[in-house]
């Protein structure tokens, strides 16, 4: 019998197939490396919500249920092209974390609390929530595919908010070269994530807005 012990950073495609169609013994070594992966991916989807990782062993042992869903769907349809099987596990983590978090009644204020001084219920949230989701899918594609740099500057600049002036300032760069950075980068991510296009286009702020006028209107 192999000793070999199977690796979430060398994971081929195939080969997680092969651990999901394998014996009990198989099985059993690809949720251990899951479990292991998906606690340090909560964990760290739970930095902004220090309240939350009260929840963090609910969270991950929902979240291994998840994944296994209609004979684990989510994990076959991994694609390597567009990240790393971590990378992928992360992005799905911190979804499903945040999204646990705004359903449960008793934890639904730490996202309000987080997400800013405006009061963000129902669709607003759901906004507010796809909009992170698509920031945390796109710090997945420049994990797979861009520089040390790219995601610092990212994470400053999108997931942050930071203006290019602060970060110009803190970086020793100019902001000219921040706003060129940012075109291309926009580029790249229009061309590898086309369902995406619309991130760039529409700030938070104004899909707010658009939630906000359409609940006036059924309210009149």
């Amino acid at each position: 019998m192999s000793s070999f012990e199977p690796s979430l950073s060398t994971l081929s495609h195939e080969g997680l197939i092969a651990l999901l169609d394998g014996d009990a013994r198989q099985q059993c070594q690809l949720a251990r490396l899951l479990i292991a992966r998906l606690d340090r991916s909560v964990f760290l989807a739970l930095r902004d919500f220090p309240r939350g990782t009260t929840y963090r062993d609910d969270i991950v042992a929902e979240l291994l249920a998840y994944l296994y869903r209609r004979n684990a769907k989510i994990l076959r349809d991994w694609n390597p092209e567009r990240a790393g099987l971590r990378g992928y596990l992360d992005m799905i983590a911190g979804r499903f974390a945040r999204r646990w978090l705004a359903s449960q009644p008793d934890t639904a204020a730490l996202l309000e609390e987080q997400l800013g001084p405006r009061l963000l219920l129902g669709a607003e949230l759901e906004v507010e929530l796809e909009y992170r989701d698509g920031l945390a899918q796109i710090e997945t594609f420049l994990d797979a595919h861009g520089s040390p740099k790219d995601r610092v500057r990212f994470r400053a600049l999108f997931v942050l908010g930071r203006s290019p002036a602060e970060e110009a300032r803190d970086t020793g760069t100019t902001v000219e070269a921040l706003h060129t950075w940012a075109s291309r980068l926009k580029k790249r991510v229009r061309r590898a994530l086309p369902e995406l296009r619309e991130l760039f286009d529409v700030t938070l702020e104004d899909r707010v807005k658009r939630v906000r006028r359409r609940k006036d209107l059924d309210d009149e």
